[in-house]
Parts: structure tokens; sequence; C-alpha cells
């Protein structure tokens, strides 16, 4: 959507005080939501008496306060997206759901080996992703583009494993994408 489009969208709900469908442009996805984040840091926050209009697919929102308009992925709105991931099956497929920023929490406790996978990461930026392990048998086989930090003990680059150095209790992975490689970081020890 364009400048003039958007504008002319903001022309027409303003006119008509009626919900209006918009269409999804994932370009525009940062744009829109490091100016939501531009917006609040200046204190202005999302009001009861905005107006907020979803759009066909339902990723984006406008937001209309008065002459202001934002058009907005509705992550923005609530940026977080809390989730829990079945980690009983021996490939634990974290789903992100195409949302920005993740806090994914294990439902079971990991007793053996298991393999770790992403799913639906187009947007992610972050994610952080608690996991509690029980037996110094098991270990996380990540994905080829996973990188860990070298000095890490509990890392092998060339299999692409970490191991819990023979450590049980919660862990916490924390991951960013910089569009080739995650690179994660898992904490140093476990939460007890």
């Amino acid at each position: 959507m364009t400048q003039v489009q958007l504008e002319a969208l903001k022309n027409t709900l303003l006119a008509s005080a009626q919900p209006i469908t918009a269409v999804t442009h994932r370009n525009w996805a940062q744009k829109i939501i490091d100016e939501l984040y531009n917006v609040t840091s200046r204190g202005k926050v999302i009001a009861t008496t905005d107006v907020v209009t979803n759009t066909q697919d339902g990723d984006l929102a406008l937001i209309v306060r008065g002459a202001d308009t934002k058009l907005v992925n509705k992550d923005a709105l609530n940026p977080i997206y809390r989730a829990t991931q079945d980690t009983s099956p021996g490939t634990i497929l974290i789903d992100f759901s195409n949302r920005f920023d993740a806090i994914i929490t294990g439902t079971a406790p990991i007793t053996s080996p298991r393999t770790i996978g992403f799913s639906n990461a187009t947007l992610i930026r972050k994610f952080v992703f608690i996991f509690e392990i029980t037996t110094t048998a098991a270990y996380l086989d990540m994905p080829s583009n996973v990188r860990m930090k070298s000095l890490d003990p509990r890392w092998n680059s060339s299999l692409k494993r970490w191991t819990s150095d023979y450590a049980t209790g919660v862990f916490k992975m924390e991951g960013i994408f910089n569009s080739t490689n995650w690179l994660i970081e898992i904490s140093e020890s476990n939460f007890v």
C-alpha cells in the first residue's frame, strides 16, 4: 500500500466513520512496526477511544485517532507472542506463528535427545524458549543454520548439538535471526 493509498483510505474512513477493509503488504511490516514503537516511545498509547479496523487477513490494523492514522501490524498492539510448545516428541518444532517477538515455554521435561526445528518464522526478530531437562542423557540437535558462542563448551558446532553439561533443571534459550542464521544463547546455568 503506497502512502497515497493509505492517505485515501484514511480520508474514506474518517468521512464514513465505518470500518474499512485494507490489504496486507508484508514489505511494509518493519516500517509499520517501527513507526508504532516510535509513537509509543513518545508516550502515546492506543486508547479505548481509538477506532481499530481489522484487515482482510487479520494481520494489520488501521488505527484512527482524530486526524492521525496508523496502519500497524497487530503484533505491535500486543508485541510479544506467548505460547506453549509440546516438548515430548523427538522433534520439537518451535512455532512462532509468524510473530515478531515470542516467548515459548516447553510443556514437558526433556528426558532424551531431541531435534529442534523452527516453523512460521518469516517475521521473527527474537525469541525466548524456556525448557526443562531432567536427565543428563538429553541433548538438543539444532538446525544447520544455528550459531552459538564458540566459547560455550556445551556446544558442538560441527554436530550442531547442545548438551546440558551434566546439569539438569530449567534453561532459557534466546535467539535472534539475522536473515541467514539463528544466533542462539542458552543460559549458562539452570534455574532451580
